[in-house]
């Protein structure tokens, strides 16, 4: 099962000061699926976190699936940084984690979900 994205999100320039990181890191890791955050109806980015810090990236546009990278990521106070598997390239999220609810933007979209 596939959790998917919310769509169109307005970004809140919400503060996370004082979250646990380690607590959103047991979000990302714990979400029971992949997390796919939508651009359109035809293109979207997947997320697999995993408790030890490593991510795989995927995309999707139209029918074809674009090859996975594989990297680690590192929860900030206010962002989550993924680095490829060779350190060259870093991609930032951005979120919100308020009353055990985690928000990840990606530019303006958005994927919201409640760890269990």
């Amino acid at each position: 099962q596939q959790a998917t994205a919310a769509g169109d999100g307005d970004q809140q320039n919400a503060q996370n000061n004082g979250t646990d990181l380690d607590a959103v890191q047991d979000a990302l890791a714990g979400n029971s699926g992949d997390i796919w955050i939508w651009y359109d109806d035809s293109q979207a980015v997947i997320y697999n976190f995993s408790a030890d810090g490593r991510v795989v990236q995927g995309s999707m546009v139209g029918n074809s699936t674009l090859p996975q990278v594989e990297g680690t990521y590192e929860v900030r106070e206010d962002s989550i940084v993924l680095t490829n598997e060779d350190g060259s390239s870093e991609k930032t999220l951005t979120y919100t984690y308020e009353n055990g609810t985690l928000r990840l933007f990606d530019g303006d979209r958005e994927f919201e979900f409640s760890p269990e």
